[in-house]
């Protein structure tokens, strides 16, 4: 049982239905109903009250615990849950089991790296991992094919 009201976002967010800055798109777009009434962006809701619908469907909070995983993304994917020009994303490369399960991708891979990739479930970790507000280095070790000119090197370690 939730105990306290959170942003509206974040639910939907929390719900697997879009991201926190996709959620605002959707209620800007109108696709979000709360209790049957179009919301304002950045409204509370209380989880266990209100009934929360987008494009009509009614969106709960997943139940039972959080889960945490990693994913192998080979190059050619796209780290998104779901891409809008039809590439292979991350969500692919999941077992039908585990997309089930509606998790997210922690960060970012791009289209033609490939590695490792942490995938979750739990939103307020996801946030607090990627979020710049809570200032957590990250440090990224690459390997390339060929030699990086040193112009090219002096602005990577300026940060990107």
């Amino acid at each position: 049982m939730t105990t306290e009201n959170i942003r509206l976002n974040k639910f939907i967010a929390q719900c697997g239905a879009a991201s926190r800055r996709g959620a605002d798109d959707l209620v800007a777009a109108g696709r979000v109903r709360v209790n049957g009434k179009a919301p304002e962006t950045g409204m509370p809701i209380d989880p266990d009250k209100d009934q929360v619908e987008v494009d009509g469907k009614i969106i709960r909070l997943p139940s039972g615990e959080p889960r945490v995983f990693l994913v192998h993304k080979p190059i050619e994917t796209v780290t998104t849950v779901h891409d809008p020009q039809g590439r292979k994303t991350v969500m692919d490369l999941l077992p039908p089991a585990l997309r089930k399960l509606r998790p997210y991708p922690v960060g970012r891979l791009d289209f033609y790296s490939e590695g490792l990739l942490l995938m979750t479930t739990d939103g307020e970790l996801c946030n607090r991992l990627t979020h710049p507000r809570h200032h957590l280095k990250k440090i990224y070790r690459v390997q390339v094919k060929e030699r990086v000119p040193e112009q090219s090197l002096a602005a990577m370690r300026q940060g990107m």
